[in-house]
């Protein structure tokens, strides 16, 4: 299968070039070998045309010793699917103390493979693996100063103190991990309850066992 056709927009950040894009295995090699290249040692490729889209969808390859900076999206609420690689998010309250975590992992792992953020919840991400790849969406327009980067939040840029900061965080806490939390609406839907939302392949199995049962199957 061909790549995707794509144009570099930044160091590390590229846009689908095509009118129907998909994603391939070929496309997630080349973002993992791009990671070496980018300045944040993060490479991603946006699959959304334009920053103005209502949907800003894209593939993320993450080094193992990436640092990404606790932040939060203002009312935009954002989902991260872990395609490959472990890593864990953790979430902070509005003075920087620690508000939970959701560790991560593929489909075929026992964690959860998916996490939905709300907006203004504070957030970071810490890989565990040599490198992880992700699918994430979030709601545009994509505006930059809708980023926010709390004041507790360090711009760490040296390499020790990025070390520290997942060294501090990668063990601690460890929330333990439980099926998603749902409310059942119909015979056929179940809404996530409020909050940070983790899916894993558990649940999915659960929904598997219950078609069955439904009158439409």
């Amino acid at each position: 299968m061909n790549k995707l056709k794509t144009t570099l927009l930044s160091p590390g950040v590229w846009k689908n070039a095509e009118a129907f894009p998909r994603f391939s295995l070929s496309d997630e090699q080349f973002c993992v070998e791009e990671v070496k290249n980018s300045p944040t040692k993060r490479a991603r490729v946006c699959m959304h045309p334009e920053q103005s889209d209502r949907m800003q969808e894209m593939f993320i390859a993450f080094d193992g010793a990436t640092y990404v900076r606790p932040s939060f999206h203002k009312d935009k609420d954002e989902s991260f699917h872990m395609m490959e690689g472990f890593g864990k998010y953790v979430f902070f309250d509005d003075r920087g103390n620690v508000a939970g975590d959701v560790r991560l992992g593929p489909y075929e792992s026992d964690l959860p493979f998916y996490c939905r953020i709300p907006g203004n919840l504070p957030h970071s991400l810490i890989v565990y693996s040599p490198y992880a790849v992700a699918h994430e969406v979030g709601t545009g327009p994509f505006e930059k100063s809708n980023t926010h980067f709390p004041a507790w939040s360090p711009d760490y840029q040296s390499d020790a103190d990025q070390d520290a900061f997942r060294r501090k965080y990668s063990a601690q806490p460890v929330t333990a991990i439980k099926g998603c939390q749902y409310e059942r609406l119909t015979e056929e839907m179940c809404r996530a309850k409020p909050g940070v939302v983790s899916v894993g392949r558990a649940d999915l199995e659960y929904l598997k066992s219950e078609v069955h049962k439904t009158t439409r199957k």
